[in-house]
């Protein structure tokens, strides 16, 4: 798992699934306030100031959930791993590469949509 600033606020939701799936946790710097403390799960950041821990779990994953984060250093994403994003509708537009987007719609606000977005891999 990879938080960005989008996952404020979620601490102990992150840690208890982190702790249900056995996932190492990586954060992006504006992941880092919210995320790094009291993680028994964390890997550090990744991109241009991460370290090789988050690099590699990120690489080593059978699935990459980034959450509330939109990871705009596609150079450290993993090319060969499924990557589900979740993240609100505004951050929507900026994808850097195939993904799914979850979220509440508007006329449904309790039921999370999910819908491809940007680019398939090749």
């Amino acid at each position: 798992m990879f938080c960005g600033g989008g996952s404020a606020g979620a601490h102990d939701e992150v840690m208890a699934f982190a702790e249900r799936v056995k996932a190492p946790v990586g954060h992006a710097l504006r992941g880092k306030e919210w995320i790094q403390y009291d993680n028994p799960y964390d890997v550090g950041m990744s991109g241009l100031l991460g370290y090789g821990a988050a690099y590699e779990a990120m690489h080593e994953a059978a699935l990459l959930v980034l959450l509330g984060t939109d990871f705009p250093y596609t150079a450290f994403l993993p090319e060969h791993v499924r990557t589900v994003q979740v993240d609100s509708p505004s951050a929507w537009a900026a994808a850097p590469s195939w993904t799914w987007r979850c979220g509440a719609t508007p006329s449904s606000p309790s039921t999370p949509a999910c819908a491809p977005s940007g680019r398939p891999a090749t």
